[in-house]
């Protein structure tokens, strides 16, 4: 299919250009909740990470900066606002005077469902895909992520 219109999409840099649109949707889907709830995009991944720990909603500064792809320095900032806001609490690691662990507030298990709630909402609003279609897009990305030099060890995001 040499010279056809679809032939650049499926290249990598057509593919690469797609994620960045997609990335550039879901940046805006988000929007919305993150100004609702007053967090950051990384903030409100913060707290959807340590909302998915399952209580008691704690998760070591390390795991959850290697999870969200972001370095130590821009979650201490991160974390110092969550924590300003009364969202998350550090707490010392029982055992280890050096080591603290983050943990969500009452306060912020309940922003955190009710931010997520929204997000659900309206991420199942717009994703208009069949089940098979979506498990399909699912594996194909993860696969993607997998693939790519930096992403290696990052987890798949919450169901």
């Amino acid at each position: 299919m040499r010279g056809t219109a679809a032939e650049p999409a499926a290249r990598p840099a057509g593919l690469f250009h797609r994620a960045e649109l997609l990335a550039q949707a879901v940046e805006e889907h988000t929007r919305p909740v993150c100004r609702r709830y007053g967090l950051s995009r990384t903030g409100l991944r913060v707290l959807s990470e340590l909302r998915h720990a399952q209580a008691p909603y704690t998760l070591a500064p390390g795991a959850l900066s290697r999870t969200l792809g972001i370095t130590s320095g821009a979650l201490t900032g991160c974390l110092d606002r969550l924590e300003e806001a009364r969202l998350v609490t550090r707490l010392p690691v029982p055992g280890d005077r050096r080591r603290l662990g983050i943990r969500l507030t009452p306060e912020g298990v309940r922003t955190a469902g009710l931010a997520l709630a929204d997000l659900d909402r309206i991420q199942r609003e717009a994703l208009t895909l069949s089940a098979p279609d979506t498990a399909l897009l699912a594996a194909l990305l993860d696969s993607l992520t997998a693939a790519l030099p930096g992403t290696r060890g990052l987890g798949a995001p919450p169901a």
